[in-house]
């Protein structure tokens, strides 16, 4: 049996050895010798640092500024009536901005408004508007319609000026003593000729004399007119001397007064030029009558009359 188990292995090994002389043998491809690449000098590392920027240190949150109350508030909302104005009706230079700062009210100083009667006058009501402009001060004048003509270009200067213009009827009469008619009749003689010649509509009326029945309230309140009366009176025209005028005027000086003069007259004129800068210095801020209703802490009622928020004073004639 062992016989046989080699001579089967032995005849194995033979075949296999056969096999393995018989294959072709395989010889690897002569590899191609590639020369060396040249290596360059290696170029220095360039660090860069870059500076760390510093954390900002965070400021608190400003504390937001109150809001706007009492006279602060109203001034606030008469610039942004005047702004809205402003912006449907431009300023010839177009520049609004420049126009409500000159109009700006500032609401920690004293407010007075001066006005003037009976005029207006070439020569006198421009001194008046003269010294106005100098010191960005603002008035009311009651104009006599009947004296539009040929006194245009001062009251479209006093409306470029941002003063206004309010109705002393067409003739000055006393409508006491005449029917409602007449007065409707007078007041809209005069509206029509400030709208013709100067697109202007009035909402102030003060009756001449300061003469005033049912008929005269009736009247104004139809026209939708605010009757304007005052606080006190420097009675230029019956004491006609400038120191008197000056004088009487400063009696009349409050926080919301209403001072009554007339710019026909030279010696009023003459008096003004040293009533506004003073009035300046003493901490008051000129205003129109609609200014000073629109800043008055008391709602204006309808067809009421209006003297400002002063108390009324009595002065030397």
């Amino acid at each position: 049996m062992d016989y046989k188990r080699m001579t089967i292995l032995l005849i194995a090994l033979l075949l296999i050895g056969s096999v393995f002389s018989c294959s072709p043998r395989v010889h690897p491809a002569p590899q191609a010798t590639t020369p060396a690449a040249t290596l360059a000098p290696a170029s220095p590392i360039v660090m860069q640092f870059v500076t760390p920027v510093p954390t900002p240190t965070m400021s608190p949150s400003p504390t937001p500024s109150p809001e706007p109350t009492g006279r602060a508030l109203r001034a606030w909302q008469l610039q942004q009536e005047e702004r809205a104005t402003l912006l449907a009706h431009p300023p010839e230079n177009g520049d609004i901005e420049a126009t409500l700062t000159s109009l700006k009210i500032d609401p920690d100083k004293k407010l007075i408004a001066l006005t003037f009667d009976d005029g207006p006058s070439n020569q006198n009501t421009n001194r008046i508007l003269d010294v106005l402009e100098q010191y960005n001060a603002r008035a009311t004048f009651f104009i006599i319609g009947k004296r539009i003509q040929n006194h245009e270009e001062v009251i479209a200067r006093a409306i470029s000026l941002n003063c206004e213009i309010g109705s002393h009827t067409w003739g000055h009469s006393d409508f006491t003593k005449y029917p409602k008619s007449a007065l409707i009749d007078s007041l809209e003689k005069v509206d029509e000729a400030m709208m013709t010649n100067f697109g202007y509509k009035m909402t102030l009326f003060r009756p001449p004399y300061a003469a005033i029945n049912k008929d005269v309230e009736a009247a104004s309140a139809q026209m939708g007119y605010t009757m304007v009366l005052w606080s006190g009176s420097s009675h230029d025209w019956s004491i006609k001397d400038v120191d008197k005028i000056y004088k009487n005027c400063f009696h009349c000086a409050a926080d919301g007064a209403i001072v009554l003069f007339h710019d026909i007259y030279p010696f009023t004129a003459d008096a003004i030029e040293r009533i506004v800068p003073e009035l300046i210095n003493e901490g008051y801020q000129l205003v129109t009558v609609s200014e000073l209703i629109a800043m008055d802490e008391n709602s204006l009622k309808p067809d009421a009359r209006y003297g400002g928020w002063a108390d009324s004073v009595s002065v030397e004639y």
